[in-house]
């Protein structure tokens, strides 16, 4: 099966180079027919440019522009509607994981699963976050998970394969709402949902896009966002 890594980018040019480095160590591994498909969210600091090399290089390089910024759920969503492969990887530029975290959702990628690199779950942990952040965070997924009846814990994470062709996007089009809303959709869809172990680290280029007062305007939207999708799992 063919698979799309589909890498939303907004100001990441040192952190580029490292992506395409991980992914080659990872498909080294595990041999997977791929194409990469950045979907950029008008950068200004040459990643853009840094992208269009690539494009010239390489068949299997693809890069949209979003006209406008919308979220990370929007730009995910432009790279599912390029994407002509089998399987989807939703992949962040900030190189916060390791190539054998990205082998391990390789070797579990199937038609049938929706797969998530869990920070979450035994074996998985955060490195260099805030205690209090991921705190928050692992209680807010395990709350909402339990709630949707989903069997998984870290469905707000971004970092996750599956066969995008058999399900609708989410309506979403921000963190974490988008990826709530992604789980239960994939859910419903008789996907399996599993999560495999990964271990978090904090960027060490650039700077994240998850700023508190968005993000908790973005929680708020995605709490209530979860109460509609209840009403759909009854």
């Amino acid at each position: 099966m063919k698979l799309s890594i589909i890498i939303p980018t907004l100001n990441e040019v040192k952190n580029v180079p490292l992506v395409f480095k991980l992914i080659e160590d990872a498909v080294r591994l595990v041999p997977t027919e791929h194409e990469i498909i950045f979907v950029d969210d008008q950068s200004n600091d040459g990643t853009i440019e840094t992208i269009e090399t690539a494009v010239r290089k390489n068949n299997n390089i693809h890069l949209v522009k979003s006209p406008q910024r919308k979220g990370l759920g929007h730009a995910l969503k432009l790279g599912v509607a390029r994407s002509k492969a089998d399987l989807v990887l939703f992949l962040d530029c900030d190189v916060s994981i390791q190539a054998e975290d990205l082998v391990k959702l390789l070797r579990e990628a199937h038609a049938d699963k929706m797969v998530i690199g869990s920070r979450y779950i035994a074996g998985g942990q955060v490195i260099g976050a805030p205690k209090l952040k991921v705190f928050i965070s692992k209680c807010l997924n395990w709350t909402i998970s339990k709630y949707l009846s989903i069997p998984a814990i870290d469905i707000s994470h971004s970092l996750r394969v599956f066969p995008a062709k058999k399900i609708k996007m989410p309506a979403s089009d921000t963190h974490p709402a988008f990826f709530w809303e992604l789980s239960i959709i994939g859910h419903l869809s008789n996907l399996k949902i599993q999560e495999v172990p990964i271990t978090f680290r904090e960027r060490l280029f650039g700077v994240s896009k998850n700023k508190a007062k968005a993000m908790l305007y973005s929680v708020i939207r995605g709490i209530k966002t979860v109460l509609k999708l209840k009403n759909v799992t009854r």
